[in-house]
């Protein structure tokens, strides 16, 4: 039998219609693009190099392929930067496409974190829904953490890109059940390790979890398929650090930081179970890999900033401010979400598949920044994908869930609390954040606690309406619930975007050790010393005292602080940041220059903090006895007399120990006798002969030694 044809009201509706649609999602869609870019691009060249230990790096790294593969953090070699390649490779191909300077080194992090949004936005949207995926796009777009990092010179934000390629190639693993595209999944987490180590298996359990219970296949297909992803993710995360470590010593530069001169060695150790504990791998003898030598036991302290161990982390004020605006959202909503699948029953598709990968991401990565004794709060950025992912399906599911709730049936009514509850939590959570800083934050922390409980109340009304039918609202009433709502999300999203705002503001992303918000924790910019003074801080931000001191951060103290690190060795280095580095003065670089003969290095150093500077000046090798830290043992008092004996190297930099890290201060322990050579068989350079009091620099003495070569 025909089908009636639709009469032309009908008709004219439908093409009315669709193209409305379509268009206002893409209009959505360019207006988040938008927004993406105008907070990662806008003013980027404000930010200077930001950290200038990895600008150095990027400079040095241009200067040879020899240099580009290890990673160098100098132009001479001697030292190779504490992370993996990808992402300063990233950087240097970006400099020298577009020249050296500091927007040519934050370009590749800002077009990071455009493509992170674009990709969250159509992975939620393509598994949950349109409206899904714009919530989701823009609770990332919006995450203050996400906006500064995209807006610094540390890797997280390329990360984070790679994590979310993994899951974009899961996604269609599962929908076409090709080992290809699992793969290629692998391949991006491989790539993702190679930017920041293990932070990039946050993302393992959640893809192999989907790949399980969605894929159109067998299930011992999809075990099969499984392990040669699990193969590739091995060969391609340990490739670059095995390379390196099979490369006899005296062939590259000196891996910083790892206690034993190896990559391997660093990865699992100082960048990876020493940020979980200590207690265990600090006993355990080093474990040998072939001709290598694994030190677990060399692990950072802990960090200031992040709270103690607990379920409740997250939730606190520093925490919140960084990531964790909407994730009592992402709670409730995750809650919601899995209520539906299991009411859906068992079954593969788009949905079951993507709440796996974001329940797998958030609770992993979640469990990990609750447990970790020690991560750098824009470390966080890593958590953001699976807070705002959650935050936009599950947005979507809570109101679902409320809309059933209406119904007034006694089986679905309770499930439609979880809107109210998630809307008064989140208002809550936010408001304690915002009260934790002084000023204007707290005086809009009453009205934000206010207007959440107020929204949340008004739901909560409609549901007891309709369960109790002689208290029933009317239809107008009902008609409410969605405005309501929408209000609460938009007032839900004010916080995050004005951390985001201030963060931009206040050049949060130039900073050392970045993070989002009023108060920039270790946030050190600019001039960070001065003579005979701990560090201070530039113009632009606030900040906490010396390292190792209870320093105040948005309220009170921020425990926590830079001390010893692993075994011993030096107190610490601090990196130099932002668009106001210190300068070496010239007539100190001409000195050297004028002097230097054929010596390979410049001068040398006890820690990277001053090396970078000089190497972003000069462009000149410079040799970094200590490593980034000071306590590294890269030589011996024997092997410096031969460098100096040979013509390598004749000028050496030895700090008054009034800058922490540098000098006498940082060669405690690790390289006091490196020190005492060159005091004893050096001479000291008049500081008249410098054309300057403080040794060359403008904002901490040192004193330069001149070690002319001795039979």
């Amino acid at each position: 039998m025909s089908r009636a044809a639709p009469s032309p009201q009908t008709a004219a509706a439908a093409r009315l219609r669709l193209p409305f649609t379509l268009s206002a999602h893409q209009a959505a869609v360019a207006g988040l693009a938008t927004l993406a870019m105008v907070l990662e691009l806008v003013a980027l060249d404000r930010e200077g190099y930001a950290n200038s230990y990895y600008a150095a790096a990027v400079l040095s790294m241009l200067g040879s392929w020899h240099n580009f593969f290890f990673v160098a953090f100098d132009p001479g070699g001697f030292l190779a930067v504490d992370k993996p390649p990808l992402g300063l490779w990233i950087q240097a191909a970006s400099a020298k496409a577009f020249g050296f300077s500091g927007l040519s080194i934050l370009l590749p992090q800002a077009l990071a974190g455009v493509a992170s949004v674009a990709i969250l936005t159509h992975l939620v949207g393509r598994a949950f829904g349109r409206p899904a995926g714009l919530i989701a796009g823009l609770a990332l777009a919006l995450m203050p953490i996400a906006v500064v990092v995209s807006r610094n010179n540390t890797m997280d934000s390329t990360l984070v890109l790679f994590m979310l390629l993994a899951a974009w190639a899961m996604t269609k693993a599962v929908e076409r059940g090709r080992l290809r595209m699992v793969l290629l999944s692998a391949l991006m987490v491989g790539l993702a390790f190679n930017v920041k180590s293990l932070e990039a298996y946050f993302v393992l359990p959640g893809l192999a979890l989907a790949y399980l219970v969605a894929a159109p296949l067998r299930l011992r297909s999809r075990l099969w398929h499984l392990v040669p992803a699990a193969a590739a993710v091995l060969v391609v995360s340990l490739s670059w650090a095995l390379a390196v470590d099979l490369t006899p010593a005296g062939l590259r530069p000196y891996v910083t930081n790892s206690g034993s001169n190896s990559e391997l060695s660093l990865l699992l150790g100082y960048n990876g179970l020493g940020r979980v504990t200590s207690a265990v791998l600090s006993r355990l003898p080093n474990v040998p890999f072939l001709h290598l030598r694994v030190d677990l036991s060399i692990v950072p302290t802990f960090s200031p900033g992040i709270g103690d161990p607990g379920l409740f982390r997250l939730l606190s004020a520093n925490l919140v401010g960084q990531v964790g605006w909407l994730l009592p959202l992402a709670v409730f909503g995750l809650v919601a979400a899995v209520l539906q699948a299991g009411r859906r029953g068992p079954g593969g598709g788009r949905g079951t598949a993507a709440l796996a990968i974001w329940v797998g991401w958030l609770v992993v990565a979640g469990g990990f920044f609750s447990v970790a004794r020690f991560f750098h709060l824009y470390y966080l950025v890593a958590l953001g994908p699976a807070v705002a992912a959650a935050a936009g399906f599950g947005s979507v599911a809570l109101w679902q869930e409320f809309r059933e709730g209406l119904s007034g049936s006694a089986g679905r009514w309770w499930r439609g609390w979880l809107l109210p509850a998630a809307v008064a939590t989140t208002a809550t959570v936010q408001a304690n954040a915002l009260g934790a800083y002084p000023g204007l934050p707290a005086r809009l922390a009453p009205a934000l606690a206010v207007g959440g409980l107020l929204a949340a109340g008004l739901l909560g009304a409609l549901l007891v309406g309709a369960r109790f039918r002689g208290l029933a609202p009317g239809a107008a009433w009902r008609r409410l619930a969605a405005p309501v709502l929408g209000v609460s999300l938009v007032g839900l999203l004010v916080a995050p975007a004005a951390w985001s705002l201030v963060s931009i503001t206040n050049g949060n992303g130039s900073a050392w050790l970045p993070q989002a918000g009023p108060a920039t924790t270790l946030a050190f910019r600019g001039p960070a010393f001065a003579a005979g003074a701990g560090p201070a801080f530039g113009s632009r931000g606030g900040g906490v005292g010396p390292p190792g001191s209870a320093a105040p951060g948005p309220r009170g103290p921020v425990p926590g602080g830079f001390g010893r690190f692993g075994r011993g060795g030096g107190a610490g280095a601090l990196t130099f940041a932002g668009p106001d580095l210190p300068q070496v003065s010239p007539s100190l670089i001409s000195y050297l220059e004028h002097n230097r003969g054929g010596a390979r290095y410049l001068v040398a150093t006890m820690t990277t903090s001053y090396a970078s500077l000089l190497i972003l000046q000069t462009g000149q090798p410079v040799m970094t006895l200590g490593g980034y830290q000071g306590w590294d043992r890269i030589v011996d008092s024997a092997q410096l007399a031969s460098a100096v004996s040979s013509g390598t190297v004749r000028f050496f930099l030895v700090g008054g120990g009034a800058a922490p890290g540098f000098g006498t201060v940082a060669a405690a322990d690790a390289n006091t006798d490196l020190v005492r050579w060159i005091t004893s068989n050096c001479s000291a350079v008049p500081q008249s002969s410098l054309g300057t009091a403080t040794g060359g620099f403008e904002s901490a003495p040192g004193q330069l030694y001149d070690c002319r070569a001795r039979g």
